[in-house]
């Protein structure tokens, strides 16, 4: 079988996890270290990187532990067994992604978040156009934040979306598959 050549874009909260991966640490924070987990809350002054950044600094994820979309995660590794090359492309900050993308074992780059860079919406859109061309990759996502990239993409794969998400999606991006 021929290999496809177009790289696959994989969002990280929501869709390769059930759940956001800032608010289970969060919450994990919370439980160890409340006075840690208020500090958290005022880095949201400085916004969302420094919010993130904080928490990655003080909590670690463990990736056994996540909950992960299974019927996605057993799609990926079929893509990979065909030759796909996947990228793990997050809002999420590099210290909780990147260790993910290595437990997950089938991703082959890791675009995500750091102090100064909040990749969510147009801003990862603009990387993965500036990374790969518009047109040229696939992202699969799960909220209304994926819009701006499902336009830029050459196909949208959905999964863990509300219908109105699917819905919209299915009227501005080529929506290949609904997962």
């Amino acid at each position: 079988m021929k290999a496809n050549t177009i790289p696959l874009c994989v969002d990280l909260d929501g869709t390769l996890i059930l759940k956001d991966s800032v608010a289970i640490a969060f919450f994990r924070l919370l439980r160890k270290n409340p006075i840690k987990a208020l500090i958290a809350l005022t880095k949201l002054v400085q916004g969302k990187p420094a919010y993130k950044t904080y928490l990655a600094k003080h909590i670690q994820l463990d990736p056994l532990t996540l909950p992960y979309n299974l019927p996605l995660l057993s799609w990926l590794q079929q893509q990979k067994q065909q030759g796909r090359e996947l990228i793990l492309a997050t809002a999420s900050d590099e210290k909780f992604a990147k260790p993910i993308a290595d437990y997950v074992g089938i991703f082959s780059d890791c675009i995500a978040s750091n102090e100064t860079l909040h990749l969510k919406g147009k801003y990862k859109r603009n990387e993965l156009n500036r990374r790969y061309g518009k047109g040229n990759y696939d992202y699969v996502g799960n909220h209304s934040a994926d819009y701006p990239i499902w336009v830029d993409a050459h196909a949208a794969v959905i999964t863990n979306a509300k219908a109105s998400v699917i819905k919209y999606a299915r009227k501005i991006a080529n929506v290949t598959l609904v997962i």
